[in-house]
């Protein structure tokens, strides 16, 4: 199963089940003398030090029965403390093997990634039970709700050098979590004090300590306990990822040293949904975004924020004139008549009764003006092209509309539509942004509408552009709204539509990105786009982590405790 190494201490692991468990399955250690006393009852044991096989003695035979009621996963440790796979034992179930005195074995459920068990195999017992500890013997470890009243506060010295002003968002951002990383005594991060769902609030809101050379890996099943539970997302569904403050995914194989902790790096953003979500911060909130595409082009793209409920966000000047031309020419010819994916209860309606425009799906393949425009896409959203669908080019003529609608796929629409429900795994996958970019300059009409901006109630009429945020259509504009949450949940009041087109034409394109890869944009050429994402550049991490560092100072009050918090903490990022 090949080597994983361990950063957590026993008494760590402790620590965080006691907090993100409360009161659920603690971690059990059943270490030297506690492996003697069986028949007394589990005890549950915190050892600081990191548990690794030793020298082997007599051989022996030894079973691990799993008492726990979910699956879990055995693992051997060897002697430098690296886990190797043994297999899953299913609940109920047992798994045996010969074995050595001395050698040392972990377990951990396969659904929340808890700890179960730690043993060193002793000279007489050759049974272990896997499973939660019993009631009344608790890990003698510190209390991290203690830390957190005492240093949780976002002024605090502990916090020093995490971006916060650049991250937390004065409304909820469901399943978006902001890690502030601790610095120890020697030197390491030793804890995470985290924001649940990046609100911005003056304190953390839970806390645990890490070990500082635990891989990202670790660190995302840590956080996952600690933040949510017992939580799991369901089978084929994406899984949770650990990102940094620009929207890099981070190779889960490399240590908190390796990605810059603490170095230059003092947060991390942990999403459940596992695709990058940008934050909102606050309307109006400006983000630079100097990566997106920095070898050619001359203007700043900055992201600006427009509504918090939904997300919806802007990019004057995102497409350059050249690609407006090239996808109105080659799509221009081929625009017909737009069709919708009919919901059930709307079966042998005719189209016209929501949509009165012409598109045409647009391939990029082999159009290298096109490719740019994809991945300068791809680097906005920091998600994979290969999770998008094939541009599609709209056209709008006098009167042309869009009533209001989603652009996901509720399952609960498409029960009767076998074709659908494939498309979305059963609900597992689907629609999570939209890239919707203008082409073209409308005299009236023809807004982009978001009715339920704001959490207004849904609109009896949803063809009225008299309530409700409105886009105005700008050439080279694009705006950006998700459709989903970053924990995967579909978000309704990213309902929107277009208004009728009172004079002009009007032109667009949308990008619709999904929460996992399709098959529209993949093969060679596309996977050299993707890799150039994918691909972790210590130097070109650097370069984004500092634009983050640039943009909290900036954010941050001048001369405020957080300013001053952020300048110090920053400090060697800058000079790096």
């Amino acid at each position: 199963g090949g080597a994983r190494r361990i950063g957590f201490g026993a008494a760590l692991r402790a620590r965080l089940s006691r907090l993100a468990l409360a009161g659920s399955a603690s971690l059990c250690l059943l270490c030297g003398a506690a492996a003697e006393d069986l028949s007394a009852g589990r005890r549950c044991f915190a050892r600081e030090a990191e548990l690794a096989s030793r020298g082997a003695g007599a051989s022996s035979r030894v079973v691990f029965q799993n008492r726990d009621a979910e699956r879990a996963l055995l693992f051997w440790i060897d002697m430098e403390g690296s886990e190797r796979s043994l297999g899953p034992i299913e609940a109920g179930g047992s798994k045996s093997m010969d074995s050595f005195v001395g050698h040392a074995f972990r377990a951990w459920r396969e659904s929340d990634g808890s700890a179960l068990l730690e043993v060193v195999l002793g000279e007489t017992h050759r049974e272990f039970d896997i499973g939660p500890c019993a009631t009344g013997a608790e890990p003698e470890v510190a209390d991290d709700g203690t830390w957190l009243r005492a240093h949780g506060a976002r002024s605090d010295p502990a916090m020093e050098g995490c971006p916060l002003a650049a991250l937390l968002s004065e409304e909820p951002v469901l399943g978006f979590h902001v890690l502030c990383l601790v610095v120890g005594a020697d030197g390491l991060a030793d804890r995470v004090c985290a924001f649940r769902n990046g609100h911005d609030a003056p304190r953390c809101s839970h806390s645990a300590r890490i070990a500082g050379r635990a891989t990202i890996a670790e660190l995302t099943r840590q956080a996952s306990a600690l933040l949510r539970p017992g939580w799991r997302p369901p089978a084929g569904a994406p899984t949770p990822a650990m990102f940094t403050a620009s929207g890099r995914r981070l190779p889960g194989h490399l240590s908190l040293q390796e990605v810059g902790v603490p170095e230059y790096r003092r947060a991390l953003v942990f999403i459940e949904g596992g695709e990058w979500h940008w934050p909102p911060v606050r309307v109006g909130f400006e983000r630079e975004l100097p990566f997106v595409e920095p070898e050619r082009r001359t203007e700043r793209i900055v992201l600006r924020t427009l509504a918090l409920q939904p997300r919806i966000f802007e990019v004057k000047s995102f497409i350059e004139e050249a690609e407006c031309d090239r996808m109105l020419e080659r799509a221009g010819p081929h625009v017909a008549k737009s069709q919708v994916s009919v919901k059930d209860h709307d079966r042998g309606k005719d189209v016209d009764n929501w949509r009165t425009s012409f598109n045409y799906f647009l391939p990029s393949r082999g159009d290298n003006v096109l490719k740019a425009l994809d991945e300068r896409v791809q680097n906005l959203t920091r998600i994979s092209i290969s999770n998008s669908e094939e541009a599609q080019i709209l056209k709008y003529e006098y009167m042309g509309l869009y009533k209001a609608h989603n652009d996901f796929f509720d399952p609960m629409d498409y029960k009767r539509d076998p074709s659908t429900m494939q498309l979305i795994g059963n609900g597992l996958y689907n629609r999570l942004l939209t890239v919707f970019m203008y082409m073209s300059d409308v005299e009236e009409g023809g807004e982009t509408i978001f009715p339920k901006e704001g959490g207004k109630p849904t609109p009896a009429d949803f063809g009225d552009c008299s309530r409700g945020y409105k886009v105005r259509p700008e050439r080279r504009k694009v705006i950006i709204f998700y459709s989903m949450h970053p924990n995967g949940d579909l978000d309704p009041n990213s309902l929107h539509g277009s208004c009728p087109l009172v004079n002009g034409t009007k032109w667009s394109a949308n990008y619709w990105v999904w929460n996992t890869g399709r098959a529209y944009k993949r093969g060679p050429e596309y996977d050299v786009i993707a890799k150039r994402l994918a691909t972790w550049e210590r130097e070109r991490d650097l370069a984004e982590e500092k634009a983050v560092v640039e943009l909290a100072l900036n954010a941050a009050a001048s001369g405020s405790v957080a300013a001053a918090s952020a300048r110090s903490g920053f400090q060697r990022a800058g000079e790096l």
